[in-house]
């Protein structure tokens, strides 16, 4: 169910979600996964746009045999805010964060989650991102993701790497001609640090 214009929409219904320049392959939000129960909420302007997804979490066995679902009691809450610097760089920070069992209706809001999260007792799982896409000619989409989950900036500078350095990154090129049998050929490069989404 859809409601709204070119420009500002909101959508419910039940469907997978995913964030970022190539297909099946976002680090904070993958279109791959399960469908998911979400409300969705738009919003493009000439030089920014705002995007937020909301989602009611399932849980399988991780079985391919079985098919059961089980209720996690989780939620998940995500959302956008992208800059065009100019007509060649655009710049996004992104938030998402899985809580519950508890409904926190701050969430919905388009505030920043990590106060949110700080004033609820910090239990929640919060993960941040910038992107940047660097489009120096038409067509083409050099688009770099660097994915936050956990990054202890006092022990980095005391130069204590065996701290919480849980980040993952993403970059490659996509080119999509508008005058060609070929409308999409991308090529990336995904580093996962151990311990990301734990």
């Amino acid at each position: 169910l859809s409601f709204g214009t070119s420009n500002y929409y909101v959508t419910a219904g039940l469907s997978k979600t995913g964030y970022g320049p190539f297909l099946c392959d976002g680090l904070a939000l993958n279109d791959s996964t399960y469908h998911s129960a979400n409300l969705l909420f738009n919003v493009t302007r000439e030089k920014w746009s705002y995007a937020s997804s909301f989602e009611v979490l399932g849980a399988t066995a991780n079985n391919p045999f079985s098919y059961e679902y089980n209720e996690s009691g989780k939620f998940l809450a995500f959302h956008v805010l992208k800059y065009n610097l100019n007509k060649y760089i655009d710049v996004s920070y992104y938030e998402n964060i899985i809580f519950g069992p508890n409904f926190n209706f701050a969430y919905i809001f388009p505030v920043p989650y990590m106060p949110v999260q700080n004033i609820g007792g910090a239990n929640d799982n919060l993960q941040m991102g910038l992107m940047f896409n660097i489009k120096p000619i038409k067509g083409f989409d050099w688009a770099t993701d660097i994915f936050v989950d956990d990054f202890s900036v006092n022990d980095v500078v005391k130069l204590n790497f065996d701290s919480k350095i849980r980040v993952a990154g993403q970059t490659g090129f996509i080119y999509s001609p508008s005058t060609s049998a070929c409308t999409r050929l991308a090529l990336n490069y995904q580093m996962v640090l151990p311990y990301v989404y734990s």
